[in-house]
């Protein structure tokens, strides 16, 4: 079949990619709303507001109009479905960018087929880009425009007059800053890019200065703050309108206190488990079939008396893949927390996906060194790598039942009496019941409150202080006469002395979304509800329920700190310290920098300290 003059047969071999990661995607989708940001994001994105730092203005607008364009479903389904055809829309552009690099070796059609669509779905099916994309995240977007900077960046490997291009590359990292502030990354690689043309002299100084400009268009978008924040949405992050908070803002000044890599020993452990990562990002295939391709591209170029020489333009994208991972790593160790670094690989995609294009193009340079009948059985095990990623992930990924996040916003909700206010903080916490209760509109009875976010003042908060009509997600710290006390889920804040017993609607959950929790806000968010639902039976003289929930805890936590060291604090309140110990000891191995875990140990430690002189005193 001829194909028209002008259409590049590629578009075809991305559509069916595309499509096929989308399957896949739409098959394993979120049915409502997932862990961490997406609560607070889609809410801004529902009522035009401003989200936490750095806003993600791009992606904000960008599910906004889906929202008017897609009227079914809830609003939250509606973004999880966004995600899915932003990732399959990245899958096929990686497999079209691929099929051009395929193009300039000696691979025929057919075979240039099969190939790059089976290097794109090992990338689709990839564990954490596979997970990101059946759910609600600003993170998808990113990956997106990190590879349409890759497919233009190759292009610039080989343009005799590169200043197109290279304004080109600018542009996508302007569009990319304007979604997310990893993307700082790929506007460094742009830059040393461009340095390099000018002392080749590819490009003159007047192209070198002026193409940044490029950049503006993306920029712009972070008008939309300053100028949304003047109509007091709902949300209003900080309320960013004066440039002392607009910047303060954009700075994620309110984040800095969390960053994680102090020591050089911090930042080698986050390197060398972000080298192992990629491992289980890929499956151990995807490396093994790499070393083989290289190796048997070196044996036939030896064979041939050719050495290994390579080609120009996959050396210039694979060192280009490479400085990407490299920016995107530092980029995210220079501010990142321990969670975000260890617990949360989303924010590490882009470093694995500039080390897998690098590799794929190993890949591509050992199958073009091979004979046509080597070729076809390489082109076989090729599609090993998305089959066994496929296979091993599919289970950690399928979120098509995971319903854990509403459940849990919903029973918070039940908790908080009729009329009452409730000031939420907390990602597990704030995020979801703003969903649920400005855009699902659950509870209008009540008030929630979080000055920082515009909901409520602080002098609200101390106007229900004194009525004592506040309730809390979290303990406040205030002194007395006032203390929190436990209600369920929420901490009243009152001066009575005597604990409430009252009886709190439980619907619970069930064992099938202990054995869904994949993520590790999910995790925490399952151990914060068994531990508060044993405090809840400790309070009631209920000893048994209280163990049973308990010992949930121990099944929920995973291997996450905060899990862990939860799980070590129920025990120690049972007074079971020896098992106390091992989880607080658990989390330290997690993360050495875990303070309530080093808090609780070291009152263990003076415990057996204070036991012992007890102890020697008996003696004498």
């Amino acid at each position: 079949m001829s194909v028209r003059k002008g259409l590049d047969p590629g578009w075809g071999v991305a559509f069916l990619t595309g499509v096929a990661a989308f399957g896949v995607y739409g098959l394993c989708l979120a049915p409502s709303l997932p862990a961490a940001d997406a609560g607070e994001q889609i809410t801004a994105a529902h009522f035009l507001g401003i989200s936490h730092p750095t806003g993600t203005p791009l992606y904000l607008l960008l599910m906004k109009a889906w929202e008017v364009c897609l009227p079914m479903g809830s609003v939250a389904w509606r973004m999880n479905l966004l995600n899915a055809v932003l990732g399959s829309v990245a899958v096929g552009l990686f497999a079209f960018f691929f099929r051009r690099l395929c193009a300039a070796t000696a691979l025929r059609r057919g075979e240039i087929v099969i190939l790059s669509s089976g290097i794109a779905l090992t990338l689709a099916f990839s564990r954490t880009f596979w997970y990101e994309s059946a759910g609600a995240s600003s993170y998808v977007l990113h990956y997106l425009f990190l590879i349409i900077w890759l497919g233009i960046a190759q292009d610039l490997m080989r343009k005799e007059r590169p200043e197109r291009t290279l304004c080109l590359l600018y542009a996508v990292s302007g569009l990319a800053l304007g979604n997310h502030v990893l993307a700082l990354a790929p506007l460094g690689v742009t830059g040393i890019l461009a340095v390099s043309l000018l002392v080749r002299r590819r490009i003159g100084p007047k192209a070198f200065f002026s193409t940044p400009l490029m950049l503006i268009p993306g920029l712009l978008f972070y008008l939309y703050i300053p100028i949304r924040s003047a109509s007091d949405p709902i949300p209003d992050w900080g309320n960013p309108q004066t440039p002392p908070a607009l910047w303060h803002y954009l700075t994620r000044q309110d984040y800095i206190a969390n960053t994680y890599v102090s020591t050089i020993h911090d930042l080698l452990a986050a390197a060398w488990f972000h080298a192992k990562s990629f491992l289980v990002e890929m499956t151990i295939i995807w490396p093994l079939l790499v070393i083989l391709f290289l190796f048997l591209g070196m044996y036939s170029r030896i064979r041939k008396k050719e050495g290994a020489r390579g080609n120009g333009t996959f050396q210039g994208v694979a060192v280009g893949g490479c400085l990407l991972a490299l920016l995107s790593f530092v980029l995210v160790a220079a501010h990142g927390s321990h969670n975000d670094l260890f617990d949360l690989p989303r924010y590490m995609v882009p470093v694995y996906l500039g080390l897998f294009s690098a590799t794929a193009l190993g890949v591509l340079w050992g199958m073009g060194c091979m004979g046509r009948g080597a070729r076809v059985l390489l082109l076989v095990l090729i599609w090993v790598a998305p089959a066994s990623s496929l296979i091993r992930h599919w289970e950690v990924n399928d979120r098509s039942r995971n319903r854990i996040v509403e459940t849990f916003a919903r029973e918070v909700l039940a908790h908080v009496p009729r009329g009452a206010s409730l000031y939420a903080e907390g990602d597990n916490y704030l995020f979801p019941l703003l969903y649920y209760h400005y855009v699902e509109g659950v509870r209008p009875d009540i008030s929630l409150l979080n000055p920082r976010l515009g909901l409520g003042s602080r002098d609200d908060i101390a106007r229900l202080l004194r009525k004592e009509r506040l309730w809390v997600t979290h303990p406040l710290r205030i002194g007395s006469p006032y203390r929190s006390v436990p209600q369920g889920l929420v901490f009243r804040v009152t001066r009575a002395r005597e604990v409430p017993k009252r009886s709190l609607p439980w619907k619970g959950f069930r064992a099938i979304q202990f054995s869904l929790a994949r993520a590790p806000l999910e995790r925490i968010m399952l151990c914060d509800y068994c531990y508060r639902r044993s405090v809840y039976h400790r309070l009631r003289g209920e000893e048994g329920l209280r163990r049973e929930w308990v010992e949930k805890m121990t099944r929920a936590a995973g291997d996450y700190d905060q899990a862990l060291m939860l799980t070590g604090r129920a025990f120690f309140e049972m007074g079971r310290t020896g098992e106390a110990e091992i989880y607080f000891r658990r989390a330290l191995k997690k993360n050495p920098k875990n303070r309530v875990a080093l808090h609780y140990l070291g009152r263990l430690a003076e415990e057996r300290k204070e036991k012992a002189r007890l102890s020697e005193r008996g003696d004498s």
